[in-house]
């Protein structure tokens, strides 16, 4: 699933020349040297849209590299600069598998991070740490194709990371020889540099948003969630992402390590062993026998390979989540911070391609239907409790049929949305609506910078699918300017920018209804479920997709309280 959003996405930018204005003329020279508690490091001086600047810090170590006997361990902070660093190149991506090569890419020593700030640096400005998506598998922190130009504009000081992904940055042995979320410590590691050394750059430390889309919206709830990360950001955007879905959490980490043993025909005695065999074992090796697990239900609702999960019990380093998600949630020993939380309407549009490129995913749903209970729920096939999800989901989305067809495509990619991402997030805003301030949103328009959709020639069909968002807040940086000003999506972009700034500066998307852009305030979520609706105009409104998403909370109580 998440591999075809990728490839959808890297399809929209090599067609990008094709749909929008020509390459942009991008001048860069020498920027500044900043004195830093870790010495000095010196950026870049970056012109844009002609007239536009930013400085740019790229590169710059927050740990020492991963590698020999700190793989599979919490990070080291690495020793300060000797001389001025020239934050000149991005550092080296982490180790994964490239979808538009189609083969492996990065470095373990890839812990890198990099910062984008107005040329007019003044002091104690708002700072936004995102967390690249990719399902926590694949990804990167650089600020080349989509940029943060837009929110550098409004004031705001960015910056970006990489992070173990995969089974370097999530195995887990369900000991202490490999407790697991590494990939989580890293993030933990960025923002302690960032507390300590971003004032340096007119950062304010006490004054960080975390943002994150997809998996790094997974990423932006386990730090909310974990007391580990505590002090470290102060607000919190997760976006088409939850820790509830299906992709995101391993509930038996073991199991996966079994696997990655049997593929690489290790002959082990202990956790201790197979760790310093493991130590061992190329990177690429690791990847390429990790892979994504599709033996349970191949190719239609793929569970991705070494994610989060419950860290060992005897761990020797810092636990970031010492129980499941929603018990830690529900205790309340969390980051209680002000936190948007939102989805796209019709995430998984994708859905409606897929089942008219491969016939069989219609044809192993109706030969089995349990397929269309989730595995989390933990039904037995043939049980009464699993005839009943099936049929209440078949009158939801497809009908009441018992067959499902080619002409019910659009039922299907809902029933898919819900699934793989709407539910999850919906889940996610309930849970912590009783434990701090939620903004709540769903985001549906659908113009000329809903490049997902574009890519896979979907445009006909209303709202806005996974990826379609991040265009509206992100600068493509293959193009001019994307949108005329007299488009639609020109002022859909400045306002999404604008609210979202806001959030960073003032804990709330609409401080004041003087905007011209904005003109609406956006309540908190209550107990109503309050949200904005993001389309063409902006709309207060409550219970996004209500029934579908009562019914999905009434099965989850039911099946996994």
């Amino acid at each position: 699933m998440l591999l075809k959003l990728v490839l959808a996405f890297l399809s929209v930018c090599a067609i990008s020349s094709q749909i929008l204005p020509p390459t942009t003329i991008r001048r860069v020279r020498p920027g500044p040297t900043i004195n830093t508690p870790v010495g000095p490091i010196q950026g870049q001086e970056e012109t844009y849209d002609l007239f536009r600047r930013m400085y740019t810090f790229k590169g710059i170590r927050y740990a020492q590299a991963p590698i020999g006997n700190l793989r599979f361990r919490q990070g080291v902070p690495p020793p300060p600069f000797q001389q001025t660093f020239q934050a000149w190149d991005y550092g080296s991506r982490c180790p994964q598998f490239s979808l538009l090569l189609e083969r492996y890419e990065g470095d373990e020593d890839c812990l890198f991070l990099n910062i984008a700030t107005p040329t007019n640096i003044r002091s104690r400005l708002p700072v936004v740490v995102l967390i690249h998506g990719g399902g926590l598998v694949m990804g990167h922190g650089e600020m080349g194709l989509l940029g943060p130009e837009h929110i550098v504009h409004e004031n705001v000081i960015y910056v970006s990371f990489n992070y173990r992904l995969n089974v370097l940055g999530f195995m887990n042995t369900g000991d202490r020889n490999s407790p697991g979320n590494f990939g989580f410590k890293d993030m933990i590691m960025a923002l302690q540099w960032v507390r300590n050394n971003i004032e340096s750059f007119g950062g304010n430390p006490n004054d960080v948003t975390i943002l994150g889309g997809s998996g790094g919206a997974v990423a932006v709830q386990a730090l909310v969630v974990t007391p580990v990360a505590a002090g470290l950001f102060h607000k919190a955007i997760a976006q088409s992402g939850s820790l509830f879905n299906n992709w995101a959490f391993n509930r038996n980490p073991i199991s996966l390590v079994q696997m990655l043993v049997s593929n690489l025909e290790l002959q082990v005695t202990d956790n201790v062993d197979l760790m310093n065999q493991l130590r061992e074992v190329s990177p690429e090796r690791l990847l390429r026998n990790a892979g994504i697990l599709t033996d349970r239900n191949p190719r239609l609702f793929e569970e991705l390979s070494f994610v989060a999960s419950v860290d060992a019990v005897d761990s020797l380093e810092p636990r970031i989540f010492t129980a499941p998600i929603s018990d830690l949630v529900r205790t309340g020993n969390i980051n209680q911070v002000p936190f948007m939380i939102g989805f796209n309407s019709f995430e998984s549009l994708y859905a409606v391609t897929d089942i008219a490129n491969d016939a069989t995913i219609l044809e192993r749903l109706n030969q089995n239907p349990h397929l269309l209970v989730p595995s989390e729920w933990n039904l037995t096939p043939g049980s009464a409790e699993a005839a009943q999800v099936i049929n209440v989901f078949r009158q939801l989305y497809f009908n009441g049929s018992p067959v499902i067809t080619n002409e019910m495509a659009l039922g299907f990619a809902e029933y898919v949305s819900d699934r793989e991402f709407i539910f999850g997030v919906s889940k996610m805003a309930r849970l912590h609506l009783t434990r701090q301030p939620i903004y709540y949103f769903r985001f549906s328009f659908s113009g000329a910078l809903n490049l997902a959709k574009r890519g896979l020639g979907l445009m006909d069909i209303p709202g806005a699918m996974h990826g379609d968002d991040i265009f509206y807040l992100m600068r493509l940086n293959r193009a001019a300017t994307p949108v005329l000003p007299s488009d639609e999506a020109y002022t859909i972009q400045r306002r999404y920018v604008r609210m979202w700034t806001n959030f960073m500066k003032y804990s709330t998307p609409t401080p004041t209804t003087i905007d011209p852009l904005i003109r609406v305030i956006w309540p908190p979520m209550t107990s109503n479920t309050e949200f904005m609706e993001i389309g063409q105009d902006l709309t207060v409104d409550s219970e996004p997709f209500n029934v579908r998403m009562r019914t999905w909370e009434l099965f989850d109580q039911l099946f996994n309280p």
